[in-house]
């Protein structure tokens, strides 16, 4: 019996809640809190403030939010309708950024605001993923490490572009702790500009599909690097904890049986079929909006919840099929609260053209040389001659000159030479 036929078999009829579940088994886990009220919750001016960001409290504060989601503690609020004197009773939600719950309405209104001013153009989608040797080491220095590998994400991939490429990109960054199955696993889901706006400011330069600087394994090799050199630089200057006993070794073993390890990096380029759903900006911020609002698990993956095990579905990558887990309650509850994350650390982060200071001005000008680059192609096309855009300005259109357009504008890097031709 494949996975697909058992979920729908142990399917219940009532929608099954992973809030629910932590309600149920967060005792037995050893993480009840016997102080819980509402007023620590929603605190106001008189109240008591909240438990200072020590993992634990945190830990704490977050679980008496997501089990007190919509269950009256939080107070309610009344719905009133003018023309039918209809009365509504609705109970408040927590709105805490790990609750499954209340993701639905984050995801739709991130959307929405990235869709405004987001530039038409293609995206690639990276992925970066931490070796899982270094997930005692994380789980020990969480603020610090999640805020390292996001700036080396996205300082690697900025050097290369402005660097070797020449123009500056726009990217978003997505922080996950875990995988399908729940277990710790650190990555980065990236979106990428497939093309950017030159340094001088003047032109829209395009991306190569097949570019070797952004190759699965070139990306993997220099994140190792800058990763790994600000690691050590930071273990040098005492502001790390290093947990010996978790790790079993001292810092210098642990680098030296770190180096022969492959890193993994994912690189996904923009199709070329333009006009694909997926490859257009809406596809693209619809689909990393599911990673941004996104939680360790979903209601809708629950199949089954015995009063003992909890079994849910998920995707296993290795063949691509549908499969079912089995965890007893008490270890579901471990799995999910290793990803509620101090509140200091940040799940989106904006780099490049899509900084924050300034990003409006930047996006209304990259849409009109987008818009520029789009019609001289859209003429190439039509007549067969070659575009004179402004990466060509002042080139005649003689064949000769068109034959050389491709290598006069090249640019050198240790890959050899990149054409910057839009229409090759």
């Amino acid at each position: 019996m494949d996975a697909r036929t058992l979920s729908k078999r142990l399917k219940p009829s009532k929608r099954l809640k992973v809030t629910n579940i932590l309600k149920d088994y967060r005792a037995a886990a050893g993480l009840n809190d016997p102080l819980f009220s509402s007023r620590s919750l929603v605190p106001d001016v008189a109240a008591v403030p909240l438990p200072s960001e020590e993992p634990s409290e945190e830990l704490t504060r977050v679980l008496n939010l997501l089990t007190a989601c919509r269950s009256g503690k939080l107070g309610s609020h009344v719905f009133d309708c003018a023309g039918c004197q209809r009365t509504l009773v609705g109970l408040n939600r927590c709105t805490n950024r790990h609750c499954p719950a209340c993701s639905h309405a984050r995801r739709e209104a991130w959307q929405t605001s990235v869709s405004r001013w987001a530039p038409r153009c293609s995206y690639w989608h990276i992925v970066f993923t931490l070796p899982h040797d270094f997930n005692p080491l994380l789980k020990a220095n969480e603020a610090v490490l999640f805020r390292l590998f996001g700036t080396c994400c996205s300082q690697v991939l900025l050097r290369i572009a402005t660097r070797e490429l020449h123009f500056q990109p726009g990217l978003i960054s997505a922080l996950h702790t875990w995988g399908q199955r729940m277990n710790y696993h650190v990555h980065q889901h990236i979106i990428l500009t497939a093309g950017g706006l030159s340094l001088d400011g003047e032109r829209w330069m395009q991306l190569m599909h097949d570019h070797p600087a952004l190759q699965a394994q070139a990306l993997a090799d220099q994140l190792r690097t800058t990763f790994v050199r600000r690691l050590r630089s930071r273990l040098k200057q005492g502001k790390l904890v290093w947990p010996e006993d978790e790790l079993g070794m001292s810092q210098e073993a642990f680098f030296e049986g770190l180096s022969g390890k492959p890193w993994m990096a994912s690189s996904q380029p923009p199709s070329l079929e333009t006009d694909q759903a997926s490859n257009r900006v809406e596809g693209i911020v619809h689909y990393l909006a599911a990673y941004v609002s996104g939680t360790a698990i979903g209601n809708g993956r629950i199949i089954e919840d015995d009063g003992q095990f909890v079994r849910f579905e998920f995707k296993d990558y290795r063949t691509g099929k549908l499969a079912v887990e089995k965890l007893t309650g008490v270890e579901f509850t471990r799995r999910f609260c290793q990803h509620v994350w101090p509140k200091s650390i940040r799940k989106v982060r904006y780099g490049g053209l899509f900084a924050a200071r300034g990003r409006i001005g930047r996006m209304e000008r990259c849409n009109q040389l987008i818009s520029q680059v789009e019609l001289a192609s859209a003429e190439h096309l039509q007549t067969g001659k070659a575009p004179a855009t402004s990466e060509f300005e002042g080139d005649t259109d003689t064949s000769d000159e068109i034959e050389a357009a491709p290598t006069m504008t090249g640019a050198c890097c240790r890959y050899g030479t990149v054409h910057q031709s839009h229409w090759a």
